[in-house]
């Protein structure tokens, strides 16, 4: 799947016809973008995002460049407010392990993985 458009409007407790009039996306469209029949473009993710109040990028995730916290946080279906609260490390922290703007001692690494129910080893794999 190359997003998690389905994901996030269920656990919104939205159907799709709920989800086409808030954004004024089709529901045909939202039906083609979640089953992988349509790739949308960056206005239609937007307008997405905005009805499901969610980041674009949480629903759209880049496959490039995303750091493995944030892959399995967003698998998981979990904001980062949502996994600091579950494991006890700031969001702060957690934005700036994602950014790459720090590395997580092993403690932190442990608690992380833990909270998101996966090994510290594949969360944060070794390169």
């Amino acid at each position: 799947m190359n997003n998690y458009l389905r994901d996030y409007r269920v656990k919104k407790l939205m159907t799709q016809k709920e989800l086409a009039k808030a954004s004024g996306i089709s529901q045909v469209q939202i039906s083609f973008i979640e089953n992988d029949l349509s790739d949308p473009m960056e206005l239609t993710k937007q307008k997405l995002a905005l009805a499901l109040q969610m980041p674009v990028e949480e629903i759209f995730p880049s496959k490039t460049g995303m750091h493995t916290l944030r892959y399995w946080r967003v698998k998981k279906l979990m904001t980062q407010k949502e996994l600091a609260k579950d494991s006890g490390i700031s969001q702060v922290t957690i934005c700036f392990i994602e950014t790459g703007i720090t590395n997580p001692t092993w403690d932190t690494k442990k608690k992380l993985a833990k909270a998101l129910k996966v090994s510290a080893e594949k969360l944060f794999p070794i390169t």
